[in-house]
């Protein structure tokens, strides 16, 4: 995971460069980029990192498989490549490669996707 951290750098520095210039939270509730999906109001243990990756921690002990919610967006899960165009999906979330998905749209999904290489 440090090299992942590492690996992303310069989207973290962005997003807390962001956050000093106008205010908005490097970590972000779902509701804040998807204002008119009423799931995403009630979603409380995801998150944004930043505006292009979705996280959703596994905090129940044995759990391998995550079962989460993503926003009508096209979103690809970190390590498989596999797109999603949202709604609630089960994911293989074993140690080591938690649930994590980043905007087929963004600027900057040739540099997250590159995760799944480190």
């Amino acid at each position: 995971m440090t090299k992942i951290f590492k690996h992303l750098k310069p989207y973290i520095k962005a997003a807390v460069k962001e956050n000093s210039e106008v205010g908005m939270p490097v970590q972000r509730p779902l509701f804040m980029h998807y204002e008119n999906d009423q799931e995403a109001y009630e979603i409380k243990f995801q998150y944004l990192f930043g505006r292009d990756i979705l996280v959703a921690p596994v905090y129940n002990q044995g759990e391998v498989v995550k079962k989460l919610y993503l926003p009508e967006d096209e979103w690809v899960h970190v390590w498989t490549g596999e797109t999603f165009t949202g709604g609630w999906i089960e994911i293989d979330a074993p140690i080591g490669q938690p649930a994590v998905f980043y905007r087929k749209q963004s600027d900057n999904a040739e540099f997250i996707s590159q995760i799944s290489k480190i």
